[in-house]
């Protein structure tokens, strides 16, 4: 069983600084830097370390300034932005050697919780219906939402049919890929449709056979961050449909993240459990690839968001795509 909460956890320096409890990794050894998607886990666990209790991510808006080094521990400053009674807001510096290396803005909430919500308003008409007689005064409202639908790739291939995939197994993150991810032939309809609205999707989730506990509910939004930033940057070319190319292999051409955008729709997921992610590529222009995706919970529920901008150069394959 491998300790995440203590090599991703933070200390706190002061009101207003922490320090990671050890160094980050890198995502491979020829990257540049650490891995993005610790460094987004690890600012979201400091946003909620320096918050009221209560309050948990709802958004983060953030940039990859600079590499940052796996060498060192990462020291994290906090500056409050607001704090108010069910939202607050917080911008978050990664720093090393005096430099700023990543930056989030990350606002919380106290209320994002559907399950909560929708057993507050059934109390609340369990209580009308025994009293005879609304009270304006503790009025509650039904809640609504709504979101996007499971995908028919995941719908079609659950978890315990597809092999896994643990080349990743290094930064703990777990993939299954759907048999459409690899194998052209069984999506020839996308041949006629547009290269932005091609949609891939698969598995992914924080761990395999228990080596990862989480004791600290934190923790779930630290293992969001580290999923969120995986795998998907890697599949422009599956996106392009380029031919002849082995589109199980993630590493095909150059790209880099510079920012990542997270939106957490509930608190009703676990990431130690099979999530599906599903996304696409709507823009690409001057070496950078815009991204947007979908993450569900176990159950199918789209629980959180993700936009991202990469910088990618193909070095030729993109002379083959199908647009």
């Amino acid at each position: 069983m491998k300790d995440v909460e203590y090599s991703l956890g933070v200390k706190q320096i002061s009101e207003t600084k922490f320090q990671g409890n050890a160094p980050l990794s890198k995502p491979h050894p020829s990257s540049r830097g650490v891995y993005g998607g610790n460094l987004a886990g690890q600012a979201l666990l400091v946003a909620i370390r320096s918050s009221p209790k209560g309050f948990t991510p709802h958004a983060l808006h953030s940039f990859f300034v600079k590499a940052t080094s796996p060498d060192s521990v990462v020291d994290w400053e906090v500056q409050v932005i607001s704090q108010g009674n069910n939202f607050c807001n917080r911008l978050v510096k990664a720093i090393q050697d005096g430099e700023i290396k990543y930056i989030a803005n990350i606002s919380l909430t106290r209320k994002n919780s559907n399950k909560d919500a929708t057993e507050k308003y059934l109390n609340y008409r369990k209580r009308i219906e025994e009293q005879g007689e609304e009270d304006d005064e503790t009025h509650v409202q039904k809640p609504f939402g709504f979101g996007t639908p499971y995908p028919k790739w995941l719908k079609d291939s659950p978890p315990e049919s597809l092999n896994l995939d643990d080349r990743s197994k290094e930064r703990l993150i777990y993939h299954k890929i759907t048999p459409e991810m690899v194998h052209l032939d069984k999506t020839e309809n996308e041949n006629e449709i547009a290269p932005s609205e091609r949609k891939l999707s698969f598995y992914v989730k924080w761990g395999n056979d228990g080596e990862v506990e989480i004791k600290d509910p934190a923790f779930q939004y630290v293992g969001l961050g580290v999923l969120s930033d995986s795998y998907f940057l890697t599949r422009l070319a599956r996106i392009l449909r380029i031919p002849d190319i082995n589109h199980f292999n993630t590493i095909l051409y150059f790209s880099l993240s510079l920012d990542h955008i997270m939106y957490f729709h509930d608190t009703d997921f676990d990431v130690t459990q099979w999530m599906g992610f599903s996304f696409k590529n709507v823009r690409f222009a001057n070496n950078r690839a815009l991204l947007e995706g979908e993450m569900y919970n176990e159950k199918g529920v789209h629980v959180a968001s993700i936009i991202q901008e990469g910088l990618v150069h193909f070095n030729g394959i993109e002379e083959r795509a199908k647009l």
